[in-house]
């Protein structure tokens, strides 16, 4: 929207700018909320967007995979656990969340309707190898 503004032939109306900006604010609730959005006006047309990110830490809170302390979100262990170990390896287990996550996303291989036991094997496996793919490239092997 921004290069909207800027190009020839963009919606530059102020009013087109905020109805855009309002569709995507309600499209994209979630986030949204997170995001303080301006748009400067000048002879009833949009100069210049701007946006700034109100609450960080409320984004880290809210998409990092994490739950606060104020939750209520206790886990439970045999003891053998230290501190440390469990806050590492619960760590460890929300980057894989979100790295799965992702790569569902962008490889488009969400939602799973299979019924066949080959072809949900064949998904699980295009998964666990993108997966063990994207950990390679993190460390810089191959």
């Amino acid at each position: 929207m921004a290069d909207s503004i800027e190009k020839k032939g963009g919606i530059k109306k102020y009013e087109k700018v905020l109805e855009r900006i309002g569709r995507l604010k309600e499209k994209y609730n979630l986030v949204a909320r997170f995001y303080k959005i301006q748009v400067e006006e000048k002879d009833g047309k949009a100069v210049k967007l701007s946006w700034k990110l109100k609450d960080e830490q409320g984004v880290e809170e809210r998409f990092s995979g994490r739950y606060p302390a104020y939750r209520g979100i206790a886990v439970f262990t045999n003891g053998s656990f230290r501190q440390s170990a469990l806050s590492r390896d619960t760590a460890g287990l929300t980057q894989v969340e979100a790295s799965f996550r992702s790569l569902k996303h962008e490889l488009s291989l969400r939602p799973v309707h299979h019924r066949i036991s080959r072809r949900i094997q064949g998904h699980l496996f295009s998964t666990v190898l993108a997966y063990h793919i994207l950990c390679a490239i993190q460390r810089g092997t191959t």
